[in-house]
């Protein structure tokens, strides 16, 4: 359909992220603030979503890597259709209860409470045989080997050629295992990675925008702010300031 297609445009991605503040801030602009856990031990988020907004009726996808909680309340203006593409949701929608499947899909009313658990990733009855248990097997070694580098030195210098050397692989197969898994490339990945740790320090008051942005590796503070505003829909300073 037209319309699945123009979800997987990059132009219609409005979050790719570890982080469960921006995650769910990301979410609530597009639906409506909701609480928003991880469930789970050792479970990591790698959440992303596209959004096509269509006069009255919008369309997202999302994903989130890894078994989420979900409480957004009564959804008050709109009529939400969940469609799983794998797994399962769990959903409590006043006094019903009801669980989606890629095989069924859920209406829930704007004027009910809601409280849903989203069990990303999680193997469900028609792929019990072939989906392994550990949402993390389904990404490639090389993915993972060079994500949890950049997780642990993303204030370090890092280059294409020295991650592909990393992964053991052509910068081209790199970026193609990055784009199948993330859905961006290893470097977007990393300016996105510094970008949230960025905020994390300036959410906290460590140093100055400046320093910060030195930091993680961002040496035009213009452009900093500039790709900072275009994430978070703030400018650094303006979070320093809340601190």
């Amino acid at each position: 359909m037209l319309s699945h297609a123009l979800l997987h445009q990059p132009q219609h991605q409005v979050l790719a992220s570890a982080d469960l503040d921006h995650t769910r801030t990301a979410v609530g602009r597009c639906m409506k603030p909701h609480g928003l856990s991880v469930r789970g031990r050792g479970q990591a988020l790698r959440a992303r979503m596209h959004h096509l907004a269509m006069g009255r009726v919008s369309l997202s996808r999302l994903h989130y890597g890894a078994p989420v909680q979900i409480e957004p309340d009564r959804l008050e203006g709109f009529y939400l259709v969940q469609m799983p593409l794998a797994g399962t949701a769990d959903g409590r929608c006043g006094g019903q209860h009801i669980q989606s499947t890629p095989e069924l899909a859920s209406v829930l009313s704007p004027q009910q409470p809601v409280a849903s658990a989203l069990l990303d990733s999680q193997p469900h009855q028609a792929d019990a045989d072939a989906a392994p248990r550990n949402p993390r097997a389904l990404m490639p070694r090389h993915v993972r080997r060079v994500q949890e580098h950049l997780h642990a030195h993303a204030d370090e210098p890092i280059s294409a050629d020295q991650l592909a050397s990393l992964a053991g692989v052509s910068q081209r197969s790199l970026y193609a295992g990055f784009s199948a898994c993330l859905g961006m490339g290893p470097m977007h990945y990393l300016r996105t990675l510094r970008l949230d740790r960025a905020r994390a320090d300036l959410q906290t008051g460590r140093g100055t925008v400046a320093s910060v942005a030195l930091h993680w590796g961002f040496a035009h503070l213009g452009r900093f702010s500039a790709d900072y505003r275009q994430r978070f829909g703030e400018h650094p300073s303006d979070t320093l300031r809340k601190a």
